[in-house]
């Protein structure tokens, strides 16, 4: 790796258009900042203000002489740099606080009053949201540390966005259904508390639920946060362009836990709220709800907004009325009733029930069709009297089906050793550009280990052996028989032990092996001659 106390440029060779996100884009002639030279032919590094990896053999450094002297405010931002780390190190201090006070003297304590399986969820989920915080705060102090040219804050953040995601998924997940569970024992708390002595807000209730939010307030804050950290990274910097990947990651990552939170927040209004002009048993006594998803019916050429909310056993459509303060019913259908299937050249349409129903992608429409099929036959089976053991909904979609398994045939290629075809054409000077190094292929690794690939060649005879000639007699008689009997079907019983005297090679040992075939009179003739 390069030391950033002297600055590296290159100028480019040659344009090179990345193939990953995270791959920087150049034409020839463009100079660019090293920030990272690691083996295996790909560098790090910064052209503008966008950092990202790129072939080493695609650039030539420039002399000693020629590179410019590093820019004096270089010290000034990182000057600004370590005050943002030091901002950031405050914050996550003040949020592990909050949290920690929250769980001791609210949350925990109003599990004696509170038995529900989803509270407790949320309680552990919240515990261990708790304990990465805490390992990330240790991180970021243990990188304050060092040196400002050795800190590497934004590779902290990436190596920590798996595990954030998977908490905050769940924690958005049930945490609509504990918002809830609170306002039904909103005067249980207000009295528990009142008789604890622990009422710190004029309303228990509003404290609550501002701090079970507050974990999604922490997280939005991040890409903010991370930003402002780019702004006052020099262009020289190894962080530079993990810093900028971690940027685009915990936005993404708050956007998806932000659907799921909203996607939940309409399932549990659903099931508690009162649907206008539905006239039944409650809505919640259908079980719990597979999917839920706002679509466009199109029904004698008018298009209408509707919410599908497809159940085990039964399918709703709803609408929102006028004022936008509630739902209104529109049809309900038996599950063991919808008909669906593909629209014939729109793949983002289905056909149910001879009307049109059109969603915002593609993955959707076949999650909503492979959900529907499911659950119908899930429930003629019911009805049927038959057992059912378990039902997997495959919800992934057709494209990323498609990249796994072309990335398991080139690995296994690889592992081969199998040489793509090659087309040749006229020559140009465009030759003699480079091919880019190979990125390692984790698939290759793990292909090569298999116990399939460590299997032992077939174990090959002698050639000349008299063994082989026999095992060659008796298959040619097998193989003669076959052939005959395409070309006539009149058979005649052959017995080999009258060839044993014309064949040597024929023992004892065969005779009980092979026994007697039924050869057609062709063949019998040809082996007398």
């Amino acid at each position: 790796m390069n030391d950033n106390s002297s600055l590296k440029k290159v100028v480019a060779q040659y344009n090179f258009a990345p193939s990953h996100n995270d791959e920087l884009q150049f034409t020839k002639g463009d100079v660019i900042v090293v920030t990272q030279q690691i083996d295996g032919g790909w560098w790090e590094g910064t052209l503008g203000s966008k950092a990202g990896w790129f072939p080493s053999n695609y650039v030539v450094p420039i002399c000693e002489d020629k590179v410019e002297a590093p820019e004096l405010n270089e010290s000034v931002s990182g000057f600004y740099r370590d005050m943002v780390l030091q901002s950031i190190i405050a914050t996550e201090k003040a949020y592990l606080n909050d949290l920690s006070s929250f769980l001791q003297n609210y949350l925990k304590p109003s599990r004696i009053i509170i038995a529900d399986s989803v509270f407790a969820i949320i309680d552990c989920t919240m515990d261990e949201i708790l304990t990465f915080h805490k390992s990330l705060l240790n991180n970021l102090l243990r990188v304050s540390r060092l040196s400002e040219a050795s800190q590497r804050i934004g590779k902290t953040f990436l190596e920590a966005s798996n595990e954030i995601t998977k908490l905050y998924k769940t924690y958005g997940k049930f945490h609509p259904m504990a918002v809830e569970i609170i306002k039904k024992q909103r005067e249980k708390l207000e009295k528990f508390f009142q008789d604890k002595e622990k009422s710190i807000n004029s309303s228990n209730f509003s404290y609550m639920a501002s701090n079970i939010f507050r974990p999604f307030v922490r997280l939005e804050q991040y890409p903010n946060l991370l930003k402002e950290l780019e702004r006052h990274t020099p262009i020289s910097h190894a962080d530079l362009g993990d810093t900028q990947r971690s940027i685009e990651v915990y936005r993404e990552i708050f956007t998806v836990c932000s659907d799921i939170r909203r996607e939940k927040e309409t399932e549990v209004n659903i099931l508690h709220s009162e649907i206008l002009g539905w006239d039944g048993e409650p809505i919640s006594s259908f079980g719990d709800i597979v999917l839920l998803d706002n679509v466009n019916i199109t029904c004698e050429k008018e298009i209408q907004d509707r919410i599908l909310v497809l159940f085990p056993r039964v399918l709703l459509v709803l609408s929102v009325s006028d004022r936008l303060s509630g739902y209104v019913f529109e049809k309900k259908y038996p599950v063991n009733w919808l008909r669906v299937e593909q629209f014939y050249g729109d793949k983002l349409s289905l056909v149910l029930n001879n009307q049109k129903i059109t969603y915002k992608s593609e993955i959707q429409c076949n999650k909503w069709f492979d959900a529907i099929v499911n659950q119908r036959n899930l429930t003629q089976c019911i009805s049927n009297g038959q057992n059912i053991t378990e039902l997997k909904i495959t919800t992934l979609p057709n494209s990323f089906l498609n990249a796994q398994h072309s990335e398991i045939c080139e690995s296994q290629q690889t592992a081969k050793g199998i040489v793509a075809k090659q087309i040749y054409s006229a020559w140009s000077s465009g030759c003699l550009k480079p091919n880019p190094p190979n990125l390692n292929n984790h698939h290759t690794v793990d292909f090569i280990k298999s116990p399939k690939s460590a299997r032992k060649e077939p174990t090959k005879f002698l050639a000349g052996s008299a063994k082989d000639a026999q095992d060659a007699l008796v298959l040619n008689v097998i193989e003669a028989y076959y052939k005959a009997s395409k070309r006539n079907s009149t058979t005649k019983s052959l017995d080999l032990k009258k060839h044993r005297k014309q064949n040597e090679h024929l023992e004892d040992d065969d005779e009980d092996l092979v026994g007697c075939f039924p050869v057609s009179k062709n063949l019998n003739r040809s082996m007398k001659k």
